[in-house]
């Protein structure tokens, strides 16, 4: 009897125990919620330095006090294996921030701001920006620019409006053409659903590279 009472008894605590470590394990689950406005973020070419001009939600009490930007290629997910994260102190919920990375590589890169909270939330950006820092003596000096792309970032379909009768390519990141379309002057609606998600270029005759964003 003794010994069924023991044997109960451990039962008992075995179960305690495992509804404690789930109970910790929730706890300390860590949440992804898509909710901060993405900064305000200006490149400086010359310098090679990105300037993030962001503001802290009043809701949002940044866990350690350390807020991160995060610059990453290849795909639009954070974090990434090819990414690169400045980190910066982070002031009150509501207070305007700014911080300035340095000696970014040339390159594009796709942006998001996050912050880890105390509640183990992070906070990201409710959406993927999308920059290029680009060599000072590499960019095209043609003002006249004879094409418009929207929406960005797009979906199924990009809007070009054009000038005149061109012809028009779209590129990725590696250089590689992935379509190419004579569009006429006026509003043309282009099917980009075939895409995969990323950072893509269009260009038109001698005029600089536009770029756009596929979700």
């Amino acid at each position: 009897m003794l010994a069924e009472t023991d044997n109960s008894m451990k039962i008992i605590r075995l179960f305690t125990f495992i509804a404690i470590l789930l109970a910790v394990s929730t706890t300390q689950a860590q949440k992804l919620v898509y909710d901060l406005a993405p900064p305000t973020i200006t490149v400086n070419n010359a310098a090679r330095t990105v300037s993030f001009d962001v503001v802290l939600p009043q809701n949002v009490a940044v866990k350690g006090g350390v807020a991160n930007c995060y610059l990453y290629k290849d795909t639009a997910k954070v974090p990434d294996s090819y990414g690169e994260l400045f980190s910066f102190f982070a002031g009150a919920p509501g207070q305007n921030l700014n911080f300035i990375a340095t000696d970014v590589k040339y390159g594009c890169y796709f942006s998001r701001f996050a912050v880890l909270t105390d509640d183990s939330t992070y906070h990201f950006s409710n959406i993927v920006q999308n920059i290029c820092v680009e060599l000072p003596n590499a960019i095209d000096k043609i003002s006249a620019t004879t094409i418009s792309v929207y929406p960005n970032p797009a979906t199924n379909t990009i809007n070009i409006k054009s000038k005149e009768n061109t012809n028009i390519v779209i590129t990725n990141l590696a250089g590689v053409k992935v379509l190419e379309s004579t569009i006429q002057a006026g509003e043309n609606n282009i099917n980009i659903s075939m895409l995969p998600q990323g950072l893509y270029f269009i260009k038109s005759g001698s005029q600089k590279a536009q770029k756009f964003l596929k979700q």
